[in-house]
């Protein structure tokens, strides 16, 4: 038995990857916000499925980590989803980092910034169990 009454969970988003999953089901598909609240509500299913013994489980963390172009060549629909997006993740309690992108290199460093706080976070036993949200397949 767990000595723990609840599980806590960390989730952690590759804000490039869940962006584009968010704009083709939304924008594209026509088949709706993929909501983060919602998808809270999912994980804690699937661990309550897959981690069974424990009273409850919450989501007590969430980061959102991605790197930002300069608005200079965004539109006026980009601009309005990334505002969708932001005013989502502060109800969701997301804590968002951006990092300034590169107009030549692109993004580079979210990964380790991410695995970096995935760590700290970790070993400062502040959740038990960590979900990463991305696109990026290992080889």
């Amino acid at each position: 038995m767990p000595e723990k009454s609840f599980l806590r969970i960390g989730i952690f988003y590759d804000g490039s990857h869940f962006n584009y999953a968010q704009n083709y089901f939304y924008g594209n598909k026509k088949l709706g916000w993929l909501d983060f609240q919602q998808f809270h509500s999912l994980i804690e299913s699937i661990m309550r499925e897959k981690e069974q013994g424990y009273d409850n489980y919450k989501v007590v963390y969430a980061g959102w980590y991605q790197g930002l172009f300069h608005d200079k060549n965004a539109s006026e629909q980009n601009l309005r989803l990334d505002r969708k997006r932001h005013i989502d993740m502060l109800h969701s309690g997301i804590e968002p980092k951006f990092m300034p992108m590169s107009e030549t290199k692109g993004e580079k460093g979210i990964d380790i910034i991410m695995a970096i706080d995935v760590l700290q976070i970790g070993l400062e036993d502040k959740i038990d169990v960590a979900v990463l949200v991305t696109g990026d397949v290992g080889k």
